[in-house]
């Protein structure tokens, strides 16, 4: 099955924090994922938060992630997904940013994996919702 993970999920992989070793076994036991580039630089910006709150040492930020780029078989690049994820924000009146990533999902027959509770909620009245697992 192929798995389009978000960020929420990935950055369990390289953060100690609840849901880690369910994120960390998933990663160990599915190779077919791929994400929206954007998941970089939303990875990004949660390590520097963490880095400024004193919740994880700079000095492992880049290997970070690059570890999370690492384990993303194919990045799809933003601009082939932001009409769609656009129309799907709309339409569900959430924001793009994750949007992407469910656009991702229909785009490549794939499954979202995320621990966005909150999302998770609001999909479940759409058709799209299907398309949506919650890391457990």
């Amino acid at each position: 099955m192929r798995w389009v993970v978000d960020a929420s999920v990935a950055v369990k992989w390289v953060i100690i924090e609840d849901g880690r070793e369910e994120a960390r076994r998933f990663l160990l036991t599915n190779d077919d994922l791929i994400a929206p580039e954007f998941l970089v630089v939303e990875v990004a910006n949660v390590l520097r938060k963490k880095i400024a709150r004193r919740q994880f040492e700079a000095a492992n930020g880049v290997r970070a992630l690059e570890g999370v780029q690492s384990a993303i078989g194919m990045f799809v690049p933003d601009r082939l997904l932001a009409a769609e994820a656009f129309s799907l924000a709309e339409r569900l009146q959430h924001s793009v940013y994750d949007c992407l990533y469910l656009a991702c999902a229909v785009r490549h027959d794939a499954t979202m994996l995320t621990a966005d509770t909150k999302f998770l909620e609001k999909l479940a009245l759409y058709p799209e919702g299907s398309r949506a697992r919650a890391l457990t």
